[in-house]
C-alpha cells in the first residue's frame, strides 16, 4: 500500500491487519436455494482467534457467497494456485438461513390471511 492509503487506516485498523495470516481453507458455493456439493479450496486472512471457519459465510470480489467447511492444514503449493481468494463476512449460514425463512414465513402468512377473508 502506498503511504497515503495506510494514512486512511487508523492505528487500531493496521495493528489487526498485521495480525492476519493468510489460510487455506475448504468451502463450498452458496446459491439462492442451496449450497453445493463440491468443495472449493479458498485463501482468507485469518487472525489467531478466527480460525472456526465452519457454517461462516465467506464473499468473494463478485459478491458471491461461499460457506466454510474446514481449516486445511498443510495446503500443498500446487493447491493454492488454484484456490480463489475470499474475504470474511461477519455472518453465519444460520443467520442467512434465518433471514431467508423469515421472508417465507410472512409470505405463508399473507396468503393466509387472504384465503381466510375471502
Amino acid at each position: 500500500m502506498k503511504e497515503k492509503q495506510l494514512s486512511l487506516l487508523s492505528r487500531v485498523e493496521l495493528a489487526e491487519i498485521s495480525r492476519e495470516k493468510p489460510c487455506v481453507i475448504l468451502v463450498r458455493a452458496c446459491y439462492t436455494n442451496c449450497v453445493s456439493i463440491e468443495k472449493i479450496l479458498a485463501l482468507v486472512n485469518l487472525s489467531e482467534a478466527q480460525t472456526k471457519v465452519k457454517g461462516r459465510l465467506f464473499e468473494d470480489r463478485f459478491g458471491e457467497l461461499y460457506v466454510g467447511c474446514a481449516l486445511v492444514q498443510n495446503p500443498k503449493n500446487t493447491l493454492l494456485n488454484d484456490a480463489i481468494p475470499l474475504y470474511r463476512t461477519e455472518k453465519t449460514l444460520s443467520s442467512k438461513l434465518e433471514k431467508d425463512v423469515n421472508k417465507i414465513k410472512l409470505l405463508l402468512q399473507q396468503k393466509r390471511r387472504y384465503y381466510y377473508a375471502n
